[in-house]
């Protein structure tokens, strides 16, 4: 669901342009770009996530759980999905995938040709 999931959050060109490129971002962009809700320095971290738990884990859990499935199934574009689900299983039995995966595990760029 990253494809569908990135363009509502951050819009279709943010998410064409980290998809297309497959550029990586660093923290203060991505929350720039509203695809993380928050950033810490690395010294603050488990006490600020501690924290959050703490915060979130005060609330009621039955409404915690409404709440969470309430969220999902309204971003949830049951046709953007089915299609990524298609695209996903198909992409995954061709030589490109297969490049794409030898290539990460050598530690090389890839070299991709449409099969």
């Amino acid at each position: 669901g990253g494809t569908q999931r990135l363009a509502h959050v951050a819009g279709a060109g943010v998410a064409k342009d980290l998809i297309f490129t497959g550029r990586a971002v660093d923290a203060e962009e991505a929350a720039a770009l509203g695809i993380v809700n928050r950033v810490y320095e690395p010294d603050e971290f488990d006490d600020s996530v501690r924290e959050l738990a703490e915060t979130i884990a005060a609330n009621a859990p039955l409404a915690l759980r409404l709440a969470k499935e309430s969220i999902n199934r309204g971003l949830d574009d049951e046709g953007g999905l089915d299609f990524e689900r298609i695209a996903c299983a198909f992409l995954f039995g061709t030589a490109d995938q297969r490049e794409g995966a030898e290539a990460f595990l050598e530690k090389r760029e890839p070299t991709f040709e449409g099969r």
